[in-house]
């Protein structure tokens, strides 16, 4: 892969996951500033329409996609509608993820099942659905998590989720080459987003803020290259 950028006379687009708040967030404002064409997508309807439309100087579009990836088919597929209309697709950042506390000996089949479904599936299926469209010059990126390798208490479905998504990365990654895609996890540590609980915030020594996640993320969909060429890295310290 050569990191090119796609020329310049060609609006690049983008589906942002969990787009309403935090990382995912600022992801889809940084790409609206670039004037890309960014598809965001989240559960929460009211968040996304708070995302200011971009001023009519061809400064980028977004397109809004309401629903929830527990409803995985659905929602998956009402972003690929909005896609399709599209020549090609230049970046995928799964970003949306959900982190509830699960402690050994609770049993708790459902919750387990609802994180590999949110964190670690839907990111498999959007890049299947979307892989013919981001074909020749695509970037996928993964919000990942240092919980991968280094996990925390009540953290079982969190960590095995993230840690099965570094291994999408990887097969993601491998995958992509004879396509022209190419794929990355960022393993994040704390960041000060609505998904950390307060409980964790208060523990953590260190933590970033959305804006600087988010800008390595667009560094990566902008054509930048990882460290050492790495597939997944870590960002930041902490585990969540």
């Amino acid at each position: 892969m050569t990191g090119e950028a796609p020329p310049a006379d060609r609006t690049r687009s983008a589906v942002v996951t969990g787009a309403a708040s935090g990382i995912g967030r600022n992801v889809a404002t940084m790409l609206l500033d670039r004037g890309w064409i960014v598809i965001a997508s989240d559960r929460d309807a009211d968040g996304l329409r708070s995302i200011p439309d971009p001023i009519a100087d061809g400064s980028g579009e977004i397109r809004r996609v309401a629903g929830d990836l527990e409803d995985l088919e659905a929602t998956t597929h009402a972003i690929a509608r909005e896609v399709e209309a599209l020549p090609r697709l230049d970046g995928l950042a799964n970003v949306a993820g959900i982190f509830d506390p699960i402690s050994m000996g609770e049993a708790n089949h459902p919750s387990f099942e609802r994180h590999l479904r949110v964190n670690l599936t839907a990111p498999w299926l959007l890049a299947d659905v979307l892989w013919g469209k981001l074909a020749n010059g695509g970037r996928i990126v993964n919000a990942g998590s240092l919980a991968a390798g280094s996990p925390f208490p009540g953290s079982v479905a969190y960590t095995c989720s993230k840690a099965g998504l570094v291994g999408l990365t990887n097969v993601l990654h491998a995958s992509g080459r004879k396509a022209g895609i190419e794929a990355h996890c960022i393993n994040f540590g704390w960041v000060d987003t609505p998904l950390v609980p307060d409980d964790a915030k208060s523990r953590a020594t260190t933590t970033l803020d959305p804006e600087s996640a988010a800008a390595e993320i667009v560094r990566l969909l902008c054509g930048g290259g990882s460290p050492r060429g790495a597939v997944s890295y870590p960002m930041g310290a902490g585990g969540i």
